[in-house]
């Protein structure tokens, strides 16, 4: 079964990967970036949260882009902005550090310091000398120099030094594979920081709710970043979550809007439904639907079936087709209440149509999906409900068109 101890060969809907930028020698890091991506994902890590949360093992990849200062900026966006910072070196030369590299390691801390960013590493490349193991070392290496300067007692483990693996495999194999657990902590460590920041944000964004100028869409995407980034991390169970609070929330003003004034934002979902995208249930995000959404042109059956696909992704992620079938029916008869409520005008048929199509979608997911014999008697249970729901709808379909 799927789910948050899978690895992320496995996750087949997941698009976004952890952004980590590389400063200091590009042309070193480029040696070690293949081996380095192929590393991250082998293992899991345990996610110590905040707020009481239970810990969690997730598996991570990561991508790797070269460190732009003017780029560096932190911003809200949990899904483009980069979330570690790694500078690497291979510099053993004491003379050359002080004369030269200590100033671009000092330009860099500064430049992240300014934009007030506490998630880096320095990594320090050596290469594997056999005819020095029986010298002795030097006193002071130039990575000590560099912690000296740069370290406090809390960053001390952020100081790391590594033996090629590209040089030496045998001998690097336990410095690599403590490299990497530490990128997967610490990349983790910094996801737990921009997350309370980004949960705080988002909640001071819906407490606006009933404000006037307040926008349903531009919080659907909000919010929707944290479903992809737990998404992202294999949380698919917490993902759900964020998409059922949305569903929730965009319910409850609909019916509202029946009793009360109508929020101007709600207008968006009144247009007349003249066509419209049918369900297709697949991990992978419907981009032109989301689209609709972030400019403000979807009707209320576009914004259904993005929601209802989203859902029914992570429901497939978690391997749950019997739940989706559930579901299916509930988000069919809500949407077709709420296009009622909104009053909003649709050609003959076109929400029989649609409510057709997602069950018959659904069906062949479930078919698709149960493939063992506990699936198949939980999908069996919802699968005549559905069938009903489909033939009458196409009965309705029929009888329009006078067939």
């Amino acid at each position: 079964m799927k789910g948050v101890d899978n690895s992320p060969a496995d996750r087949e809907g997941m698009t976004h990967k952890p952004l980590i930028t590389c400063a200091g020698d590009w042309n070193l890091f480029c040696t070690l970036e293949a081996p380095l991506v192929a590393a991250i994902p082998q293992d899991s890590c345990e996610w110590r949260r905040s707020y009481g949360r239970p810990p969690k093992s997730v598996y991570l990849e990561a991508s790797f882009v070269k460190y732009n200062k003017d780029k560096v900026q932190v911003e809200l966006n949990l899904l483009k902005r980069p979330i570690f910072h790694i500078y690497w070196t291979d510099c053993v030369d004491i003379e050359y550090y002080k004369t030269t590299l200590r100033e671009d390691v000092e330009s860099w801390f500064k430049q992240l310091e300014t934009n007030g960013i506490t998630d880096w590493m320095v990594v320090l490349v050596e290469t594997y000398d056999i005819r020095k193991t029986n010298k002795l070392l030097p006193r002071t290496t130039v990575l000590d120099k560099i912690k000296g300067e740069f370290a406090i007692k809390q960053t001390e483990d952020r100081f790391l030094s590594v033996i090629n693996p590209i040089k030496s495999e045998a001998r690097s194999a336990e410095s690599w594979r403590a490299l990497v657990a530490k990128i997967r902590h610490f990349v983790l460590v910094a996801y737990n920081k921009a997350l309370i920041k980004f949960e705080e944000h988002m909640r001071e964004q819906r407490e606006k709710r009933n404000d006037p100028e307040w926008d349903f869409c531009k919080y659907f995407i909000l919010q929707e970043q944290l479903a992809f980034v737990l998404e992202m991390l294999g949380l698919y169970e917490e993902a759900l979550v964020q998409y059922d609070e949305l569903d929730a929330l965009f319910s409850q003003f609909v019916l509202n809007s029946n009793v009360t004034e109508s929020p101007k934002w709600l207008d968006t979902f009144k247009q007349p439904v003249t066509s419209w995208h049918a369900v297709r249930l697949t991990a992978l995000v419907p981009q032109h639907l989301r689209d609709l959404i972030i400019k403000k042109k979807a009707s209320i059956l576009d914004f259904r079936s993005y929601l209802f696909q989203r859902q029914s992704a992570m429901l497939l992620l978690m391997f749950k087709p019997w739940e989706i079938a559930s579901r299916c029916l509930s988000t069919v008869h809500n949407t077709l209440v709420e296009l009622d409520l909104l009053g909003a005008a649709a050609v003959e048929g076109a929400a029989a149509c649609w409510a057709q199509l997602a069950c018959a979608e659904t069906l062949r997911a479930c078919e698709r999906l149960a493939s063992n014999n506990n699936a198949i008697e939980m999908c069996t249970a919802t699968q005549a409900p559905l069938l009903h729901n489909a033939k009458d709808k196409v009965c309705k379909v029929f009888k329009i068109n006078k067939i």
